[in-house]
């Protein structure tokens, strides 16, 4: 076990559920390439990933996001608003505005109280009513690039989550899978099979973005869109179009902070 002196601590934070360890990672610590300590830390502390937050040149900071299965992610909409929560509460930023540098894009972030507003790319690749074959069964999904790749359905049964992730027609990344169904006095309900993670999440920031741009397109619902995902905590998806073309689209929900987690570093191995 290490010794004391090497003892430190992180912060485990939740976006509407979706809950990560956030790690200030601006003096290196982390064993990226031990994907099996990743995996161990996320069930250990019932978390979807880990969030590094380092130095950036082109960013207020650099958020890097560690999936459960010890893959990185492009971009996490969730996990930028617990980041920009993390680096409030610590007072290693005092502005309001922050922006990220992530793998997909940079990304700017806005901070009132609890809760926090993503500014984004408007989405790409999208493909509308995809046909997909999935054993005996012929269905369709909308696909789109919301900072990583979504398929989504309406009122689809979960199970197909894995398959559809997993189709050849994502390959080789693969896609998450965003599964909505409308309701009229909630506005939309919606689940997320996380790619990485491997199983429906509590929440999903990218998701949400996902299943708000294509309700636009075939519901023809109006921004703001509220969104709720497993967990129940609301998200708003607000947009703007030029044309047929979205402009521009930001997301908006709680983050807060949920417990402190002691860790202590021996060589290059970490324990949480």
């Amino acid at each position: 076990m290490a010794s004391p002196h090497h003892i430190k601590s992180c912060h485990k934070y939740s976006g509407c559920g979706n809950a990560f360890i956030v790690i200030d990672h601006r003096t290196p610590i982390f064993p990226l390439t031990d994907k099996s300590t990743v995996s161990y830390l996320c069930s250990k502390h019932d978390v979807d990933g880990i969030l590094l937050l380092e130095n950036s040149e082109s960013a207020d900071f650099k958020m890097r996001i560690i999936n459960a299965d010890g893959s990185e992610a492009e971009m996490c909409g969730n996990g930028v608003r617990c980041a920009v929560k993390y680096l409030k509460d610590q007072k290693i930023s005092s502005s309001k505005q922050i922006t990220l540098e992530t793998l997909g894009s940079n990304v700017s972030a806005r901070i009132e109280g609890d809760t926090v507003t993503v500014d984004l790319p408007p989405p790409t690749r999208i493909q509308w009513n995809l046909p997909l074959t999935i054993g005996d069964e012929s269905i369709h999904v909308h696909f789109l690039n919301t900072g990583v790749p979504h398929a989504v359905l309406f009122s689809a049964p979960q199970h197909l989550g894995p398959k559809i992730r997993h189709h050849t027609a994502f390959s080789p990344e693969g896609t998450n899978v965003t599964f909505v169904t409308p309701s009229h006095e909630e506005g939309l309900i919606f689940a997320t099979y996380e790619r990485g993670v491997e199983k429906i999440t509590q929440a999903c920031g990218t998701g949400a973005l996902a299943a708000a741009v294509v309700a636009n397109k075939i519901l023809q619902l109006p921004s703001p869109i509220t969104l709720y995902p497993p967990s129940r905590e609301p998200l708003t998806v607000s947009f703007q179009t030029n044309g047929n073309q979205l402009s521009s689209i930001s997301l908006t929900g709680p983050a807060k902070f949920l417990e402190e987690i002691p860790f202590s570093l021996e060589g290059n191995r970490v324990y949480l």
